[in-house]
């Protein structure tokens, strides 16, 4: 792979290739997607640095786990309850999720944590083991506030498999 001139370490380089043949290209629905990724992470009123692709987001994920559990725990932006904090302050819980939290609340989105580790049966309903067992996921209540339950966008139907790229 080439590294463009004055990369530096954590480069991303993005490009969309054609496929081999025309009919079989088409970039509209993957510059779609990064128009929306740029309003993710460039939130009207977002607080902190204001270039999200930059320091901010590679500075979170290449925190120790140490740094990222200190960082969560003293954040007052995340609301996290009481077993939940316990959870993470024991190292049980997987840096992937405290970098998450992390992240929201670098961009201005304050995360309030309904489940971590901590009151988790090791089998979910379904027979499998639950994520929130091993440390792995993180259910989130609110952001800023509001309920995410009841305003979420109305599910959308799937793409026809012939319209798919």
């Amino acid at each position: 792979m080439r590294t463009p001139p004055n990369a530096h370490d954590g480069h991303l380089r993005f490009a969309i290739r054609p496929a081999v043949t025309r009919a079989r290209s088409n970039p509209r629905p993957i510059l779609k997607n990064w128009a929306q990724l740029g309003v993710a992470l460039h939130p009207q009123g977002a607080t902190g640095e204001t270039n999200l692709l930059g320091a901010t987001a590679s500075g979170v994920f290449l925190m120790t786990k140490d740094e990222l559990e200190r960082a969560v725990l003293s954040d007052p932006g995340i609301q996290i309850y009481a077993c939940g904090r316990q959870d993470i302050a024991s190292g049980a819980i997987d840096k992937r999720v405290l970098a998450v939290l992390a992240f929201l609340s670098r961009v201005g989105l304050k995360a309030t944590v309904s489940a971590l580790e901590c009151g988790h049966s090791e089998m979910t309903v379904s027979g499998y083991v639950s994520e929130h067992y091993t440390g792995d996921a993180v259910d989130i209540d609110a952001i800023n506030g509001t309920p995410i339950a009841n305003h979420q966008a109305p599910a959308r139907s799937p793409t026809p498999r012939s319209a798919r790229c």
